[in-house]
């Protein structure tokens, strides 16, 4: 599990880089550390957070972004055992205000890209607002960009 607490941009090119390492990638919200009953395995940060909050973290900042240009890119993407894998995982306190988890398959996800074809407006542009940790703008993301195909080319 390689949770992520980066900003919008970076979130996304190392959602993606854990998806083509058949990872589980799920935004890190300091705000539920507390509250989780799991330690991610990784953590992958601009922020400095204590040595416990994964089992190992990752600084991004601008040393590791200039050592990052450095390094030979991955070659083939590793692969999911199954469509049933858990390749994501958001939170959610719907009504109540305490942190839910919300795995996502990629079945899970596959469906809900089909389903959203149904009710996504066939043309012009539209604006989510909400970052890519909460499930409906990362859900608009997933539906509405490379990133499915991504995830097909991957899993």
């Amino acid at each position: 599990t390689v949770a992520l607490h980066l900003p919008e941009p970076l979130y996304i090119m190392f959602m993606l880089a854990t998806w083509h390492e058949a990872a589980i990638s799920v935004a890190y919200v300091p705000s539920l550390e507390s509250k989780l009953s799991w330690t991610p395995d990784w953590l992958f940060t601009s922020e400095d957070f204590p040595k416990d909050s994964a089992k190992k973290i990752i600084k991004i900042d601008d040393l590791f972004t200039t050592e990052l240009e450095k390094m030979e890119l991955a070659g083939q993407s590793l692969k999911f055992d199954s469509t049933a894998d858990t390749i994501k995982v958001l939170f959610s306190s719907g009504t109540t205000g305490i942190p839910k988890a919300i795995p996502l398959t990629i079945a899970q996800l596959e469906a809900r890209e089909n389903t959203s074809k149904m009710y996504w407006p066939d043309s012009g542009n539209f604006l989510f607002t909400f970052r890519l940790t909460a499930i409906t703008s990362f859900q608009a993301f997933f539906a509405n960009s490379l990133c499915a195909s991504i995830i097909k080319t991957i899993c």
